[in-house]
């Protein structure tokens, strides 16, 4: 495995990273989700993240490493963005059909979901990648063993982002 060495990626060696890893890539999510489609799509913004951020990425170790967890963590985010939106359409269709309320929801959700999203933009990556897998479905074992760190430190992380949540989102919380 072949280690990157220089500091920005030119284009020959992104061609030769392409050629040699997207199938590799692609295996990789296609083996979680079992899905041709959506894993052509990810592989390709996998690739296209590392295109645009060709001049200022560092990675650390081999390509391929760093290439399979992009693989996994891309994969593991939309199964967690699907999740929601899934669990969000099954939540609406419980209740009567009714326009009003469906459409101040939606707008209210909508804001929810928009001011979690930048929150969450907030934390440290680290905090965020350890709360997105816990998100997904991962246990802490499994995010420690993801993310090489102990459980302590994933159930530290977690603590502080849903802290740091809860404190910036009770405006949309109602006292009972």
């Amino acid at each position: 495995m072949k280690e990157l060495k220089q500091t920005t990626i030119d284009e020959l060696t992104f061609v030769g990273i392409y050629r040699k890893n997207w199938q590799h890539v692609w295996r990789v999510c296609y083996a979680i989700l079992k899905d041709q489609e959506i894993a052509n799509g990810l592989t390709q913004d996998i690739f296209l993240y590392l295109w645009d951020k060709r001049e200022t990425i560092r990675i650390e170790g081999p390509v391929e490493n760093y290439l399979v967890r992009a693989a996994k963590l891309r994969t593991y985010e939309y199964i967690r963005n699907k999740s929601v939106r899934d669990r969000y359409a099954a939540w609406l269709y419980q209740f009567p059909e009714r326009e009003a309320d469906y459409t101040e929801q939606n707008v209210m959700l909508g804001d929810l979901a928009e001011r979690v999203e930048k929150l969450l933009n907030q934390v440290t990556p680290q905090n965020r990648q350890i709360f997105n897998l816990r998100e997904d479905g991962l246990t802490y074992k499994e995010i420690a063993t993801v993310m090489n760190i102990s459980e302590k430190a994933v159930e530290y992380h977690i603590t502080r982002v849903l802290t740091f949540l809860r404190k910036n989102l009770s405006e949309f919380f109602v006292s009972v």
